[in-house]
């Protein structure tokens, strides 16, 4: 009983845009439009009852004794029982037998409370008002949105009411149900398979999951029975929910629908149902091409644009700081006397860039010699 609580209050009801991709544009053909005006007829037909019978109980209620002494305890365990019917929480005789003082005091409290609770529903119905000869005609958004929230006030917020509606794209969508076992391939097990899947996953289709499972295990008749649509409707198509065959390209937009019913749909009839779940998801191509962006930190540091190689002044003495520092201010002496503009360069301009290589003849000092290089 708590699988189906979850499982009931958590849907909403199906109409006519649930059948139909996005893209769809419907044609209201005259034929339509009097299906649609009928089915308002039949909301309102089910809201007024509704009322009607809310109205009987009240009455019910305030037709019983004023005091518990002169009550008759089975008609109280009737009437709150019958008050269960419209969603009043505790609906339950507390007293479930017995017609001693004790049992009668016990119902008539309970039935007091639940009377005040039907009056107040009863009361807010009527407020709603009806309308009247002289009002202007409401659209027929606004009688479907009346006739809604009058069976919503008296069986309680929590209750989902399922109007009628009509299929706009019925030359489409019965040669797709009808289609169902071709679009799986044949394999009769393929939308059982992915409904457990996808009820791991899927808080919609676990609660329906979950709820046929104790329905087939008690065997109170009801068991998965799941028919598989895809719009828009191509005979050669294949469900999308199936493991992609070699050289098969993903589509571009579809509908696919998983309806459950006992029995077969019949479209040409006015239709209700419930909606479990729903989602959109996105199919990844077979190849893409992508990137990969890195995003680094600046180095604080560049390399030198200059390198100083040197020897220490004297063979076999070590460096030492004064010889070391005396070395790169000759260095720097040299530099700014070697350093000339472009208007000294004149006619020398055109060999340069040049490098410059320092050469001892005796051989004492680091040297290059070009003679030796073949």
């Amino acid at each position: 009983m708590r699988a189906a609580r979850k499982l009931l209050t958590a849907l909403r009801p199906i109409d006519d845009g649930d059948l139909n991709p996005p893209e769809y544009s419907a044609n209201v053909s005259a034929e339509l439009e009097e299906k649609l005006k009928k089915n308002l007829e039949n909301l309102e037909t089910r809201a007024t009852a509704a009322r009607d019978a809310l109205k009987t109980t009240v009455d019910a209620f305030n037709d019983q004794p004023a005091t518990a002494a002169a009550s008759n305890p089975k008609t109280l365990r009737e009437l709150i029982l019958q008050a269960a019917s419209f969603g009043v929480m505790g609906a339950v005789p507390l007293s479930a037998a017995g017609d001693s003082l004790a049992d009668r005091e016990i119902l008539f409290v309970q039935a007091e409370s639940i009377g005040k609770e039907l009056a107040k529903r009863l009361d807010e119905v009527d407020k709603l008002g009806t309308p009247q000869p002289t009002d202007p005609a409401p659209t027929d958004d606004a009688r479907r949105q009346r006739a809604l929230a009058q069976l919503q006030l008296v069986f309680g917020k929590g209750f989902t009411v399922l109007p009628l509606f009509t299929a706009s794209n019925l030359a489409e969508l019965k040669p797709a149900l009808a289609a169902s076992d071709k679009l799986q391939d044949g394999e009769t097990l393929a939308a059982a398979t992915w409904l457990q899947r996808i009820a791991r996953v899927r808080e919609g289709a676990g609660r329906l999951n979950t709820a046929l499972s104790y329905a087939e295990a008690l065997s109170t008749g009801d068991k998965l029975d799941l028919t598989i649509a895809q719009l828009p409707f191509n005979a050669n198509d294949r469900w999308v929910a199936l493991p992609f065959e070699s050289g098969q390209a993903a589509p571009v937009t579809k509908l696919s629908l998983a309806v459950h019913s006992v029995s077969p749909v019949e479209l040409d009839q006015p239709l209700a149902g419930a909606l479990i779940d729903e989602w959109v998801e996105v199919l990844p191509s077979t190849t893409e091409i992508t990137g990969i962006a890195l995003q680094y930190d600046q180095p604080n540091s560049a390399p030198p644009q200059t390198i100083l190689i040197a020897v220490p002044p004297e063979i076999g003495v070590p460096w030492t700081a004064w010889s070391l520092q005396q070395v790169l201010l000759e260095t720097l002496d040299l530099a700014r006397i070697r350093a000339v503009d472009s208007e000294a360069l004149d006619e020398v301009g055109h060999y340069l860039p040049a490098l410059y290589f320092a050469h001892n003849t005796l051989g004492e000092t680091v040297s290059t010699d070009f003679t030796t290089i073949k």
